[in-house]
């Protein structure tokens, strides 16, 4: 069981994303924004939700969006 926890850990939230499918249900609503910092030179993004958790986008005409 501890392997498990150590795993949900060392995964970053958009692979974590990538394996559950998408949104949970007790996941907020992201959307896009213009305040924004970008993360990576490809153009992926991060912002906060309405809720204060991280979203994670890519950048598309000035905005970043999920």
């Amino acid at each position: 069981m501890k392997n498990v926890l150590k795993l949900g850990k060392a995964l970053s939230k958009i692979e974590q994303k990538e394996i559950n499918g998408g949104m949970g249900p007790l996941e907020p609503f992201c959307g896009c924004s213009t305040n924004y910092a970008v993360v990576t030179e490809d153009g992926h993004c991060v912002f906060l939700s309405s809720a204060g958790t991280d979203c994670f986008g890519t950048v598309v005409n000035g905005r970043c969006c999920e």
